[in-house]
């Protein structure tokens, strides 16, 4: 049975939203990507895909902690 943040997760996948997890974290943290959902995609580097992504116009919304 997978977990209600899962669902969640997948509902909001089908809706187009895209789910980026940062390597380094993954790495400092020894997170197993192999853990990971499968419609969530591993970056490189989490601050320099957003800084990217602002150079091209997106918008930075900090949710969480």
């Amino acid at each position: 049975e997978s977990s209600l943040f899962e669902k969640i997760i997948r509902s909001l996948g089908n809706k187009g939203v895209n789910f980026l997890v940062c390597e380094n974290t993954l790495r400092r943290e020894k997170l197993d990507p192999a853990r990971l959902l499968n419609l969530i995609r591993p970056v490189p580097a989490g601050i320099a895909h957003i800084i990217k992504r602002q150079s091209e116009g997106w918008s930075y919304i900090k949710a969480g902690f």
